[in-house]
């Protein structure tokens, strides 16, 4: 079960003090314990001080169950989860698999449960956990161990695009290539939409803009 580090009462006034102020809330849980703990003090907190745009977020939400997912949904919780994890450490005779086991290991990161429940899910690395590199977690989203968790292109594009920027309230200004918005993109040598997938890790990038300045080129010609 692992040890909680904090109790529910703590929890409970520590969300109520932060909605109170309009606050953004995210914690770290990953296992059943864990998750249904934050679950309860959210729901227990929210009802004393509701906020109607509060996008409270769970880090990870690994090792969950279909329960913990519902909720979230209900709940209108944010994922920030990192697809790397499983593509990295999971599936068949993995180090996920020897330490919890095939059943729980199989269900650790069901992304595509997540997508299709409506939950608005963050793409992230968790550097240096895994390596800090967008495309491969876009990659490995695509490509999750079980097939049944596997997102498309266009989704695993959302979670580290528009939908990383809306975890963090940024969405009016970050996540997209719109008018009005900071100039932040990458350019890169081929499209995931149009290479297997299995070979979306392979892309590189060939240019990253930051507020419409380039800050880094394959060619250094053009920095």
């Amino acid at each position: 079960c692992g040890k909680l580090y904090y109790t529910d009462e703590f929890l409970i006034e520590f969300i109520g003090k932060a909605l109170e102020s309009h606050l953004q809330c995210g914690f770290h849980a990953i296992g059943q314990r864990a998750i249904r703990q934050i679950l309860d003090c959210y729901e227990a907190a929210y009802q004393n001080h509701p906020w109607k745009d509060a996008r409270f977020r769970i880090e990870h939400f690994g090792f969950c169950d279909d329960t913990d997912i519902l909720r979230a949904a209900k709940n209108k919780i944010v994922i920030s989860t990192q697809p790397s994890f499983s593509y990295l450490r999971g599936g068949e005779g993995s180090v996920y698999q020897v330490r919890v086991g095939k059943e729980r290991e199989r269900k650790a990161y069901p992304l595509r449960n997540f997508v299709e429940q409506g939950i608005v899910v963050a793409g992230g690395s968790d550097s240096n956990v895994t390596p800090m590199d967008a495309v491969l977690g876009i990659h490995a989203a695509v490509n999750h161990p079980y097939p049944e968790h596997r997102v498309n292109v266009y989704q695993a594009l959302r979670m580290f695009t528009i939908d990383g920027a809306y975890s963090a309230f940024e969405e009016g200004e970050k996540g997209s290539i719109e008018p009005g918005k900071i100039g932040d993109l990458a350019i890169l040598s081929k499209s995931p939409y149009e290479v297997p997938p299995e070979k979306i890790k392979e892309i590189q990038v060939e240019m990253t803009v930051k507020d419409g300045r380039i800050v880094y080129s394959r060619d250094e010609k053009i920095k």
